[in-house]
């Protein structure tokens, strides 16, 4: 009984797709990989990437919230005097990660909405996406590697 030989994995941006499974790469580390054996459906769309908006949401008006505590504690210190904690210093940074959160929940980005058994899982496309290059990494997915992507994308079938 001889075994195909299996393909080289294929790659766009920061998602790659091989035989034995897909993943999602932020630079050369893998941070989330699922076999192909688990994937019951996958589907090309876009949308808010964070896989925990709400708790994103929640973390991003705390930070906000501490960076307005730690501004008016500094501006109060501006006009009266008297100490300044650097802890106040410390929150008033809050600002920009509450931001960056925020900004995270508000940016669509392209993904590949993944279904297991135990779950849905969101596969990255980090970067600027050209459309064409995408449709012909998901057609060859699809044909090459039988991965059953569906798109909701009009520029990708």
């Amino acid at each position: 009984m001889s075994q195909q030989p299996s393909r080289r994995p294929i790659s766009y941006l920061t998602v790659v797709i091989s035989d034995d499974g897909v993943a999602e790469l932020s630079g050369e580390s893998q941070v989330l990989y699922l076999p192909k054996n688990e994937i019951s459906a996958m589907e090309l769309t876009t949308g808010i990437a964070a896989e925990r908006p709400v708790m994103q949401a929640i973390g991003a008006a705390i930070f906000i919230i501490a960076g307005f505590i730690g501004t008016f504690a500094i501006a109060r210190w501006l006009q009266e005097g008297g100490k300044l904690y650097s802890f106040y210093i410390f929150l008033s940074f809050g600002y920009v990660v509450g931001l960056w959160f925020l900004l995270g929940l508000i940016r669509k980005r392209t993904f590949l909405l993944t279904t297991t058994a135990r779950g849905m899982r969101k596969l990255v496309f980090k970067g600027r996406v050209d459309h064409e290059e995408l449709a012909k990494f998901i057609e060859t997915a699809r044909h090459d590697f039988n991965y059953p992507i569906r798109s909701n994308l009009s520029e990708v079938v």
